[in-house]
Protein backbone atom coordinates (compact mmCIF):
# COMPACT_ATOMS: atom_id res chain seq x y z
CA UNK A 1 0.00 0.00 0.00
CA UNK A 2 0.89 3.57 -0.85
CA UNK A 3 1.57 5.12 2.39
CA UNK A 4 1.22 9.66 2.44
CA UNK A 5 1.13 12.03 5.23
CA UNK A 6 0.25 15.31 5.32
CA UNK A 7 -0.16 17.84 8.10
CA UNK A 8 -2.81 20.09 7.27
CA UNK A 9 -3.30 23.34 9.16
CA UNK A 10 -6.68 24.01 10.85
CA UNK A 11 -8.32 26.38 9.01
CA UNK A 12 -7.04 24.40 5.47
CA UNK A 13 -8.31 21.35 6.51
CA UNK A 14 -11.34 22.47 7.48
CA UNK A 15 -11.74 24.45 3.68
CA UNK A 16 -10.78 20.92 2.35
CA UNK A 17 -12.62 18.85 4.32
CA UNK A 18 -16.08 20.76 2.82
CA UNK A 19 -15.01 19.99 -0.18
CA UNK A 20 -13.59 16.43 -0.18
CA UNK A 21 -13.20 15.56 3.17
CA UNK A 22 -14.78 12.43 5.35
CA UNK A 23 -17.84 14.99 6.14
CA UNK A 24 -21.23 13.01 5.93
CA UNK A 25 -23.38 16.45 4.68
CA UNK A 26 -20.94 17.36 1.89
CA UNK A 27 -20.55 15.26 -1.61
CA UNK A 28 -17.03 14.72 -2.14
CA UNK A 29 -14.88 12.24 -4.62
CA UNK A 30 -15.53 8.36 -3.45
CA UNK A 31 -11.68 8.47 -2.90
CA UNK A 32 -11.60 10.43 0.00
CA UNK A 33 -14.79 8.81 1.44
CA UNK A 34 -13.84 6.06 3.59
CA UNK A 35 -12.16 6.27 6.31
CA UNK A 36 -11.45 5.62 10.22
CA UNK A 37 -10.68 8.45 12.96
CA UNK A 38 -9.53 8.49 16.49
CA UNK A 39 -11.86 11.46 17.64
CA UNK A 40 -9.85 13.71 19.71
CA UNK A 41 -11.63 12.67 23.01
CA UNK A 42 -9.49 14.05 25.49
CA UNK A 43 -8.50 11.37 28.35
CA UNK A 44 -11.04 8.95 27.26
CA UNK A 45 -11.89 7.34 23.76
CA UNK A 46 -14.27 7.23 20.71
CA UNK A 47 -13.22 5.65 17.10
CA UNK A 48 -15.21 6.49 13.94
CA UNK A 49 -15.49 4.28 10.90
CA UNK A 50 -17.13 5.67 7.65
CA UNK A 51 -17.47 3.79 4.64
CA UNK A 52 -20.21 4.14 1.87
CA UNK A 53 -21.82 6.76 4.18
CA UNK A 54 -22.66 4.27 6.81
CA UNK A 55 -20.89 4.63 10.11
CA UNK A 56 -20.05 2.87 12.79
CA UNK A 57 -18.33 4.68 16.39
CA UNK A 58 -16.38 2.27 18.38
CA UNK A 59 -16.68 3.80 22.20
CA UNK A 60 -18.02 6.85 23.36
CA UNK A 61 -15.73 8.96 24.82
CA UNK A 62 -16.52 10.79 28.51
CA UNK A 63 -18.42 13.86 28.69
CA UNK A 64 -15.63 15.47 31.31
CA UNK A 65 -12.79 14.60 29.00
CA UNK A 66 -12.23 17.74 27.20
CA UNK A 67 -13.89 16.67 24.13
CA UNK A 68 -17.67 16.40 22.84
CA UNK A 69 -17.69 13.64 20.60
CA UNK A 70 -21.62 14.49 20.09
CA UNK A 71 -20.45 17.88 19.05
CA UNK A 72 -17.43 16.14 16.58
CA UNK A 73 -20.00 14.03 15.34
CA UNK A 74 -22.81 16.81 14.65
CA UNK A 75 -20.30 18.82 13.26
CA UNK A 76 -20.20 16.12 10.50
CA UNK A 77 -23.35 16.33 9.33
CA UNK A 78 -23.84 12.60 11.12
CA UNK A 79 -27.66 11.63 11.96
CA UNK A 80 -27.53 7.89 11.72
CA UNK A 81 -25.27 4.92 13.43
CA UNK A 82 -25.50 1.78 11.55
CA UNK A 83 -23.52 0.65 14.89
CA UNK A 84 -22.21 1.80 18.35
CA UNK A 85 -19.45 -0.29 20.19
CA UNK A 86 -19.22 0.16 23.51
CA UNK A 87 -16.14 -1.87 23.98
CA UNK A 88 -16.86 -2.12 28.29
CA UNK A 89 -18.16 -0.35 30.70
CA UNK A 90 -15.92 2.25 31.96
CA UNK A 91 -16.80 6.05 32.10
CA UNK A 92 -14.33 7.09 29.65
CA UNK A 93 -15.60 5.03 26.88
CA UNK A 94 -19.23 4.80 27.63
CA UNK A 95 -20.14 8.20 29.45
CA UNK A 96 -21.19 10.14 25.99
CA UNK A 97 -23.54 7.08 25.02
CA UNK A 98 -26.76 8.74 26.13
CA UNK A 99 -26.12 11.75 24.89
CA UNK A 100 -25.65 9.92 21.22
CA UNK A 101 -28.64 7.97 21.92
CA UNK A 102 -30.60 10.97 22.63
CA UNK A 103 -28.50 13.23 19.03
CA UNK A 104 -28.48 10.24 16.43
CA UNK A 105 -30.66 7.66 15.13
CA UNK A 106 -28.43 4.08 16.38
CA UNK A 107 -29.79 0.81 14.93
CA UNK A 108 -27.53 -1.55 16.39
CA UNK A 109 -25.52 -1.99 19.79
CA UNK A 110 -22.38 -4.47 20.50
CA UNK A 111 -21.76 -5.05 24.23
CA UNK A 112 -19.54 -7.57 25.97
CA UNK A 113 -20.80 -10.58 26.89
CA UNK A 114 -20.48 -10.16 30.70
CA UNK A 115 -20.76 -12.93 33.46
CA UNK A 116 -23.34 -12.17 35.59
CA UNK A 117 -20.76 -10.89 37.80
CA UNK A 118 -19.15 -8.47 35.63
CA UNK A 119 -22.39 -7.07 34.96
CA UNK A 120 -22.75 -3.01 35.48
CA UNK A 121 -25.47 -2.72 37.99
CA UNK A 122 -25.88 0.92 37.31
CA UNK A 123 -28.81 3.12 36.20
CA UNK A 124 -26.58 3.90 33.06
CA UNK A 125 -27.44 0.25 32.43
CA UNK A 126 -30.38 -0.43 33.10
CA UNK A 127 -31.59 2.32 30.49
CA UNK A 128 -29.49 0.83 27.52
CA UNK A 129 -31.18 -2.56 28.49
CA UNK A 130 -34.54 -0.72 28.62
CA UNK A 131 -34.25 1.08 25.18
CA UNK A 132 -33.48 -1.96 23.23
CA UNK A 133 -36.41 -4.04 25.15
CA UNK A 134 -38.62 -1.00 23.89
CA UNK A 135 -37.20 -1.21 20.43
CA UNK A 136 -35.58 2.23 20.33
CA UNK A 137 -32.16 0.04 18.51
CA UNK A 138 -31.35 -3.70 18.85
CA UNK A 139 -28.18 -4.90 21.24
CA UNK A 140 -26.28 -7.52 20.59
CA UNK A 141 -23.36 -8.99 23.03
CA UNK A 142 -19.96 -9.76 21.75
CA UNK A 143 -18.89 -13.33 20.57
CA UNK A 144 -15.94 -14.59 18.39
CA UNK A 145 -16.81 -14.01 14.54
CA UNK A 146 -19.63 -12.38 14.81
CA UNK A 147 -19.53 -9.79 11.85
CA UNK A 148 -21.44 -6.10 11.16
CA UNK A 149 -21.74 -4.64 7.45
CA UNK A 150 -20.41 -1.61 7.77
CA UNK A 151 -20.17 0.28 4.30
CA UNK A 152 -18.15 -1.32 2.12
CA UNK A 153 -16.12 -3.24 5.07
CA UNK A 154 -16.68 -5.66 7.77
CA UNK A 155 -16.65 -5.19 11.49
CA UNK A 156 -15.72 -8.72 13.29
CA UNK A 157 -15.28 -9.81 16.60
CA UNK A 158 -11.70 -10.87 17.05
CA UNK A 159 -12.72 -13.11 20.36
CA UNK A 160 -15.03 -13.73 23.05
CA UNK A 161 -15.22 -12.09 26.12
CA UNK A 162 -13.00 -12.56 28.90
CA UNK A 163 -14.68 -12.61 31.86
CA UNK A 164 -12.06 -13.60 34.84
CA UNK A 165 -10.13 -10.99 34.80
CA UNK A 166 -9.95 -7.45 35.06
CA UNK A 167 -12.97 -4.87 33.57
CA UNK A 168 -10.36 -4.06 31.42
CA UNK A 169 -10.24 -7.24 30.24
CA UNK A 170 -13.87 -7.78 29.50
CA UNK A 171 -13.07 -5.16 26.34
CA UNK A 172 -14.60 -6.54 22.57
CA UNK A 173 -11.13 -6.68 20.95
CA UNK A 174 -12.39 -5.95 17.19
CA UNK A 175 -11.66 -5.98 13.55
CA UNK A 176 -12.39 -3.92 10.30
CA UNK A 177 -11.69 -5.30 6.91
CA UNK A 178 -11.92 -3.34 3.90
CA UNK A 179 -10.48 -4.70 1.02
CA UNK A 180 -6.51 -5.06 1.61
CA UNK A 181 -6.94 -2.67 4.75
CA UNK A 182 -7.40 -3.87 8.50
CA UNK A 183 -7.71 -2.00 11.17
CA UNK A 184 -7.92 -3.17 14.58
CA UNK A 185 -9.47 -1.95 17.89
CA UNK A 186 -8.63 -3.46 21.59
CA UNK A 187 -10.64 -0.95 24.07
CA UNK A 188 -8.50 -1.22 27.12
CA UNK A 189 -7.67 -5.13 27.00
CA UNK A 190 -3.99 -5.78 29.25
CA UNK A 191 -1.83 -7.76 28.29
CA UNK A 192 -3.21 -10.82 30.12
CA UNK A 193 -6.34 -10.83 28.09
CA UNK A 194 -4.14 -10.14 24.75
CA UNK A 195 -2.41 -13.43 26.00
CA UNK A 196 -5.31 -15.08 26.30
CA UNK A 197 -6.32 -13.90 22.48
CA UNK A 198 -3.03 -13.76 20.57
CA UNK A 199 -4.24 -16.58 18.58
CA UNK A 200 -6.99 -14.73 17.07
CA UNK A 201 -5.28 -12.00 16.44
CA UNK A 202 -4.57 -10.93 12.45
CA UNK A 203 -0.80 -10.08 11.29
CA UNK A 204 0.51 -7.22 9.51
CA UNK A 205 -2.25 -5.29 10.02
CA UNK A 206 -3.03 -1.63 8.33
CA UNK A 207 -4.10 0.48 11.35
CA UNK A 208 -4.09 -0.19 15.25
CA UNK A 209 -5.85 1.60 18.06
CA UNK A 210 -2.75 1.64 20.89
CA UNK A 211 -4.97 -0.33 23.54
CA UNK A 212 -5.96 1.90 27.01
CA UNK A 213 -4.52 5.11 25.82
CA UNK A 214 -0.60 3.78 25.33
CA UNK A 215 -0.27 2.63 29.26
CA UNK A 216 2.46 0.31 29.76
CA UNK A 217 0.30 -2.91 30.70
CA UNK A 218 -1.75 -3.02 27.43
CA UNK A 219 1.36 -2.19 24.92
CA UNK A 220 3.39 -5.37 24.77
CA UNK A 221 5.91 -6.58 22.50
CA UNK A 222 4.12 -9.03 22.27
CA UNK A 223 0.94 -7.81 20.82
CA UNK A 224 2.95 -5.47 18.18
CA UNK A 225 5.39 -8.06 16.80
CA UNK A 226 1.55 -10.28 16.33
CA UNK A 227 -0.16 -7.66 14.64
CA UNK A 228 2.60 -5.41 13.26
CA UNK A 229 0.65 -2.60 12.07
CA UNK A 230 1.87 -0.02 9.42
CA UNK A 231 1.04 3.03 11.96
CA UNK A 232 -0.91 3.64 15.38
CA UNK A 233 -3.33 5.56 16.95
CA UNK A 234 -2.88 6.84 20.51
CA UNK A 235 -5.96 8.01 22.00
CA UNK A 236 -4.89 9.91 25.37
CA UNK A 237 -5.72 13.87 27.14
CA UNK A 238 -3.07 16.51 27.78
CA UNK A 239 -1.41 16.36 31.20
CA UNK A 240 -3.21 13.54 31.95
CA UNK A 241 -2.64 12.06 35.60
CA UNK A 242 -2.30 8.41 34.15
CA UNK A 243 1.20 9.43 32.26
CA UNK A 244 -0.81 8.04 28.96
CA UNK A 245 1.06 7.10 27.04
CA UNK A 246 3.69 5.62 29.00
CA UNK A 247 7.31 5.95 27.67
CA UNK A 248 7.78 2.28 27.87
CA UNK A 249 5.04 1.52 25.18
CA UNK A 250 6.63 4.60 22.65
CA UNK A 251 9.80 2.71 22.92
CA UNK A 252 8.65 -0.89 21.96
CA UNK A 253 6.85 1.51 18.91
CA UNK A 254 10.57 2.69 18.58
CA UNK A 255 12.21 -0.43 18.79
CA UNK A 256 9.83 -1.99 16.01
CA UNK A 257 10.18 0.61 14.03
CA UNK A 258 6.34 1.37 13.84
CA UNK A 259 5.04 4.98 13.53
CA UNK A 260 2.62 6.40 15.96
CA UNK A 261 0.40 9.35 15.96
CA UNK A 262 -0.86 10.62 19.91
CA UNK A 263 -4.45 12.72 19.79
CA UNK A 264 -3.26 14.91 22.36
CA UNK A 265 -0.78 16.99 20.22
CA UNK A 266 -2.11 16.14 16.54
CA UNK A 267 -5.50 16.05 17.48
CA UNK A 268 -8.17 14.03 15.49
CA UNK A 269 -6.41 11.53 13.32
CA UNK A 270 -8.17 10.05 10.18
CA UNK A 271 -6.79 7.22 7.66
CA UNK A 272 -8.18 7.32 4.39
CA UNK A 273 -8.79 3.74 3.50
CA UNK A 274 -8.55 4.29 -0.50
CA UNK A 275 -5.22 5.86 -0.66
CA UNK A 276 -3.54 5.51 2.61
CA UNK A 277 -3.78 8.96 3.26
CA UNK A 278 -2.92 10.16 6.74
CA UNK A 279 -4.18 13.64 8.17
CA UNK A 280 -4.10 15.06 11.68
CA UNK A 281 -5.88 17.98 12.48
CA UNK A 282 -5.01 20.55 15.38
Amino acid sequence: MKIKFRKIPALILAMLLCLTGCMGQYPRPKDFYDCVTAINAGQAQSVLIESGNTFALIDAGQTDSGTNVVSYLQDRGIENIELLVLTHFHSDHTSETTKILKNFNVKKILIPNLSEENTPTSKFFERLIEGAENGDYEIYTAEKGKSFTIGNGTLTVLADTINDKGINDTSTALMYTQEDFTFVDFGDLETDGQEAIIDSLPENVTLAMAPHHGSRDSNSEMLYEKIHPLRVFISAGKDNKYGHPHSETLSVLEKLQIPYYITRQDGSLTWYISDGTLSLED
